[in-house]
């Protein structure tokens, strides 16, 4: 009796075993993949995907400025050359003082710079030259010196003088004032300046003054003219440096 109470007892315990033990699950495709990875891929944030779309950008808001490297850089070093005056433009202001667009044309003959304008009825014309002394400029030569009217400015104290002339002979000083020689002066306008050796003389003059020691001059037209730089201020003083160039007006109406 005993032993069948045994033996009850160890079936009992065989069954309660066999009911409580289930077998373990087929390992998921996850759980091989996490079991698998690399500790550096483990450690990674996963990615995240939005799940709405965006709201568009408010159209008040002001663009973004470009990043340094796609900014707008500039071409040169150097700023661009000033454009010349238009056609028509205001003619320049005879003031002893040179803008870089006040007139039209320009010459650099040596130590000598002229630059000129012209409309329908005058000449504006700017001389400066590497001197104290007076500086001069004679137009429409005939024979060297002979038939040019020249103009001639100096600053004395401080003062911008003016003479008008006419070459009486191809050499030497001879080329008088138009008022000695029974004409006029015929300059409308005229200053100066000196400063740092320099001199500059602006005049203003007609193209055609009607008088008989000037030279009547064509717009269009091409002239020869003959520059040069004084050794002193006075209307007699030697010249230092001379040198001839030539001038075309332009054609205006």
């Amino acid at each position: 009796m005993r032993t069948l109470r045994i033996v009850g007892a160890l079936l009992a315990l065989i069954l309660v075993v066999m009911g409580c033990t289930k077998p373990a699950p087929e390992p998921t495709a996850t759980a091989i993949a996490a079991a698998t990875a690399t500790p550096e891929a483990a450690e990674q944030p996963p990615t995240l995907v939005p799940t709405t779309t965006p709201e568009p950008a408010d159209e008040d808001e002001a663009y973004p400025l470009p990043a340094p490297e796609q900014a707008s850089q500039p071409t040169s070093d150097y700023p661009e050359p000033p454009q010349e005056p238009e056609q028509g433009a205001a003619m320049p202001r005879i003031d002893g003082t040179i803008d870089p667009v006040e007139y039209r044309h320009e010459k650099l003959v040596d130590d000598f710079v002229l630059r000129w304008s012209n409309d329908s009825e005058h000449l504006y014309v700017a001389m400066q030259g590497l001197t104290t002394g007076w500086i001069s400029v004679g137009f429409d030569p005939e024979n060297r010196m002979q038939g040019a009217n020249y103009v001639v400015g100096a600053v004395i104290d401080g003062e911008a003088v003016i003479w008008d002339a006419f070459g009486m002979a191809p050499v030497g000083p001879n080329h008088p004032e138009d008022t000695e020689l029974g004409g006029t002066t015929d300059v409308i306008a005229y200053a100066g300046a000196e400063r740092d050796g320099l001199t500059l003389i602006e005049f203003q003059i007609p193209l055609d003054s009607g008088d008989a020691y000037d030279k009547a001059l064509t717009v269009g037209e091409t002239y020869a003219v003959l520059v040069a730089l004084g050794s002193g201020d006075a209307f007699t003083a030697a010249h230092t440096w001379r040198a001839a160039t030539e001038i075309t007006l332009d054609a205006v109406e």
